[in-house]
């Protein structure tokens, strides 16, 4: 190993991490130097920063991305989350380097190789074809052969009482395990590893999935009552081999309770629980998560189990998301609306009738959805014209709620037309197919005679502002920002970028957080600040003094994302609005 000089932009990115971080690591040059073996720590470090974590492939020599993925299984939360983002960021390169460690001299880097193969499997399928005919046959056959189980016996533990245990029977429901089929099936469910049941498909065919899931159900619980001592978390995982939607919302409870009581390692062990469960009711508490709670590990936590998720589901994390709306079964023939306030209102033949309260429920999950509809127009996250027909396009509550603004098709970049999809749709009819993509369009995007010709569709008061939404020039931006340096802010105003969607720094010394950050594909702009927002009371010091902002872009910043900036500060922080672009 023979340590490259650090780029500029490497050294820059980690001495922005070292001052907005309590970890204080060694100087990026010291680490680099050292090697491989290193790497897993600096991939956990670099996970706060992506400029850094991008930057640390591009001083790659080809050894590190194997280092990386050996700490795919680690022990040690960080490092194994680390491995993982690696994979997600850079799929290609981790499917060349598991291929790799499949073949490497040492038997257990043959062993990560194929473990880390096994849970990329349908993404890397193009690397492995691209195998020779005899390295094809060895890494198929490895990845049909059932994981290995220990030689000896898991010894079951102490607390778990068998009798107490419901019965698990079969299909038909006229046999019953034995005591002593138990105790095999629960030492097979307790050396199954979290991410693979192969084995336990094999000793639970034939068996009720039922009498199974209250089997984990009543395990999940015994361990409880037992304090949940860590050794025996295998009785959390049997949830997500046998999921059932009554637990998953217990569990999704729990998390939080353990993140904010000082349990952070049991809350993010369940959250991966809750994330192979899979179930619609599942990954709405992953969602929830993710986006809800205010601990920073468990919410990062949370988003790459949803974004697992949804990789094992052939979807992107926003395609998901909408699919999550719970079904609303038949209506009888009435027409489902939403009022200025977003709740559900049925019609029948002109006259209005009583809302059921499954119709209610389902429209709770509008409020997220109407979050992730107002992104999407300001980043320009587009939907595929496909996904867009079977969600915003059919689903009647997203439907409802679609009908209330103004959308764009798009090929490629150049945008093609307008329409709102009522009953009929107004505005250009045009064919969506797998070419096009459909998204909520910002009015910078439209001229004035769009936006007169708009108007007319949708109602005056929208769900979010989009044809009436301030918009500020893009050069504006940067001014404005300096303009904040040394300028007194109320807590409550920092507070309100939060609920923006600015995210806070780590908690340095002493308890507080002492940035806010807003990021982007490519750019990055952050509020340092002082005395510090304390954790356990933010309105302890109700004034704030802005220290420095920053403003980090790979080229510029697109209009729409400059003017969302400014709106941001403007809506929080009662900047003077100036000059309005339109």
């Amino acid at each position: 190993w023979k340590a490259r000089p650090v780029p500029p932009e490497v050294q820059l990115a980690w001495n922005a991490l070292r001052e907005r971080t309590d970890v204080r690591p060694w100087e990026v040059a010291f680490i680099l130097g050292i090697g491989p073996a290193v790497l897993p720590r600096l991939r956990a470090w670099a996970r706060r920063e992506p400029a850094l974590l991008a930057a640390t492939q591009e001083v790659d020599d080809g050894g590190l991305d194997e280092a990386l993925l050996l700490a795919w299984s680690s022990r040690r939360v960080q490092l194994s989350l680390a491995s993982r983002e690696f994979a997600r960021r850079f799929p290609q390169r981790a499917h060349d380097a598991a291929i790799r460690l499949c073949f490497a001299e040492a038997p257990k880097e043959r062993a990560v190789g194929v473990v880390v193969l096994r849970a990329l499997e349908r993404d890397a399928a193009p690397s492995i074809a691209a195998l020779s005919p005899e390295r094809r046959a060895w890494v198929d056959a490895q990845l049909a052969a059932n994981p290995p189980l220990p030689a000896r016996r898991p010894a079951l533990p102490g607390f778990l009482r068998l009798a107490a245990l419901p019965l698990v029977v079969t299909h038909d429901g006229a046999h019953a395990l034995s005591a002593d089929a138990l105790a095999d099936l629960l030492a097979v469910l307790k050396a199954a590893p979290p991410d693979d049941n192969t084995a336990l498909l094999q000793v639970t065919a034939g068996l009720s999935a039922s009498s199974l899931e209250a089997l984990c159900g009543a395990l999940f619980r015994q361990w409880l009552a037992e304090g949940a001592p860590p050794k025996e978390k295998w009785a959390l995982n049997a949830l997500g081999h046998f999921p059932s939607e009554t637990w998953a919302t217990v569990v999704g409870a729990l998390c939080q309770q353990w993140a904010q009581g000082g349990f952070p390692a049991r809350a993010q062990d369940a959250v991966a629980v809750l994330g192979r469960m899979g179930t619609r009711v599942a990954l709405a508490e992953v969602h929830r998560l993710s986006t809800r709670i205010r601990t920073v590990a468990l919410r990062a936590r949370a988003r790459l189990a949803f974004q697992e998720a949804a990789s094992r589901l052939g979807l992107a994390a926003d395609e998901l998301e909408d699919r999550l709306i719970p079904e609303l079964g038949s209506l009888d023939g009435a027409t489902l609306t939403l009022d200025g306030a977003l709740r559900p209102v049925l019609t029948r033949d002109g006259k209005a009738v009583p809302v059921p309260d499954a119709v209610k429920r389902a429209a709770r999950a509008l409020k997220p959805a109407l979050a992730r509809l107002e992104r999407a127009m300001c980043e320009g996250a587009a939907f595929g014209a496909f996904h867009f027909t079977e969600t915003w396009g059919m689903h009647p509550l997203l439907r409802a709620l679609a009908e209330r603004v103004v959308w764009g098709v798009f090929k490629g970049s150049a945008r093609v037309g307008l329409f709102v999809p009522t009953t009929p749709s107004q505005g250009d009819a045009l064919p969506l197919d797998e070419t096009t993509t459909v998204r909520p369009v910002h009015p910078l995007e439209l001229t004035e005679a769009e936006l007169t010709r708009a108007r007319p569709w949708v109602p005056a008061r929208q769900p979010f502002e989009q044809l009436d939404r301030a918009c500020y020039p893009a050069a504006d931006l940067r001014p404005r920002l300096q303009a904040l340096a040394h300028h007194e802010v109320p807590v409550t105003a920092l507070l309100a970028l939060e609920r923006l969607g600015w995210e806070r720094g780590p908690v340095v010394e002493g308890g507080s957080w002492v940035d806010l950050t807003r990021r982007g594909e490519g750019w990055h702009v952050a509020l340092h600040f002082e005395p510090g927002v304390w954790a356990g009371d933010p309105n302890a010091i109700e004034v704030q003094l802005i220290t420095g902002t920053e403003l980090e872009a790979v080229g510029p910043l697109p209009p729409r994302i400059a003017s969302e900036l400014q709106r941001d500060l403007m809506l929080s922080l009662s900047l003077r609005s100036g000059e309005r672009a339109g």
